[in-house]
């Protein structure tokens, strides 16, 4: 970066007589790891900036096992539910398991350094499938293990689901596939898993672990697939499949994601894979928080012949979520039973008639 001829330029000309030690001190106290700053932030500065100051610095990047495990340590800490069950994962040959993302809690640092030293000491006993996901074999086993994590639980790669709707942590979603595309995502998700006469989905006793207990894929519920394009990983927890093909599933949304690639598969008729990246807690509760505001529901009309054509909003009210004008609101708020309450002004109409009609007659 140029400086500006009035800007003063601040060096440290005594940095390179530190030893090591110090001065991986200082990295690990002015550097980022990826994803450490901002969820949009992939390299961090310890990938990006710092690595390529001079070649010492470059070399304990590479080799030193502090930082990395310093980095790692600030996402186990920042984010627990996310990279602490990662590591967990990772160390008792586990799939992700989103279900008990909650019940995380930030581990103490005895109980951190344990679980790093034996996740390390792992890592060193297993043959890098490529430097891609592992890192080159005389990287720091920490950094390796950094990458690892990302590649492997942090972020997601699964085939696609594309419509606009809603998803929600725990709720299911009931759906009929019929696109010859998406017959063939759930015949290629349901293998190596049984499924009884009722469509439950299991995991078969002689599947290969680690292996999720139920098929997962992505639905992009926003309709779209551009980059940082919030969506959610699914499980796929019933399916009845048809002879021709179509299906019709229950997905239960385990976890909310930001796509960052995407790419279509060939002759496949149109089915698209994404490459995602898990979102924080305090994301997952904002786009929550954005989807429920926008919720529809239906007010069945006064006699009961469906829905009607309008919709009513605002929040909750009397344990329901409501959305539309204020007068539907304000009806909906006085009395919680739509048809009852249309009743009931119809018969406050008509004792009002038959007050004025006395009133006349008097």
């Amino acid at each position: 970066m140029k400086l500006k001829m009035n800007e003063e330029r601040f060096t440290f000309p005594y940095f390179n007589e530190l030893t090591d030690e110090l001065c991986v001190n200082i990295l690990s106290f002015i550097s980022s790891a990826p994803y450490e700053v901002s969820e949009t932030m992939e390299a961090g500065s310890l990938m990006k900036d710092i690595l390529y100051v001079n070649k010492r610095i470059h070399r304990l990047v590479r080799s030193s096992n502090e930082l990395w495990k310093e980095a790692l340590g600030r996402m186990c800490f920042k984010e627990p539910q996310l990279w602490q069950k990662s590591v967990t994962s990772f160390l008792n040959d586990e799939d992700f398991n989103e279900s008990s993302l909650d019940v995380v809690d930030s581990p103490t640092i005895t109980e951190f350094e344990a679980c790093m030293d034996a996740s390390c000491k792992k890592l060193s006993s297993m043959s890098p499938r490529n430097n891609f996901e592992v890192g080159a074999p005389e990287a720091a086993v920490s950094m390796r293990l950094f990458r690892y994590i990302l590649s492997n639980y942090i972020k997601f790669t699964s085939p696609v689901f594309v419509m606009q709707g809603e998803a929600f942590i725990g709720e299911p979603i009931h759906l009929h596939l019929f696109e010859p595309r998406y017959r063939i995502l759930v015949r290629e998700l349901v293998e190596g898993y049984d499924m009884d006469d009722f469509g439950n989905v299991s995991l078969c006793a002689e599947a290969r672990l680690p292996k999720s207990k139920f098929p997962k894929f992505v639905y992009a519920y926003q309709g779209t697939i551009g980059y940082r394009s919030p969506a959610c990983i699914v499980e796929l927890q019933q399916c009845t499949i048809y002879g021709d093909g179509r299906a019709d599933v229950t997905l239960v949304p385990c976890a909310h994601v930001w796509i960052t690639k995407a790419w279509e598969r060939p002759n496949s008729g149109n089915l698209y894979f994404v490459r995602c990246l898990r979102m924080g807690k305090q994301a997952t509760n904002i786009i929550e928080t954005g989807l429920r505001r926008h919720r529809r529901y239906w007010i069945n009309n006064q006699n009961g012949m469906g829905e009607e054509n309008h919709w009513v909003e605002g929040g909750v009210i009397n344990g329901r979520r409501v959305r539309g004008s204020i007068q539907a609101i304000l009806a909906f708020y006085e009395n919680p039973l739509p048809q009852a309450g249309l009743r009931q002004g119809q018969n406050r109409n008509e004792n009002d008639e038959e007050r004025g009609n006395r009133d006349g007659e008097n």
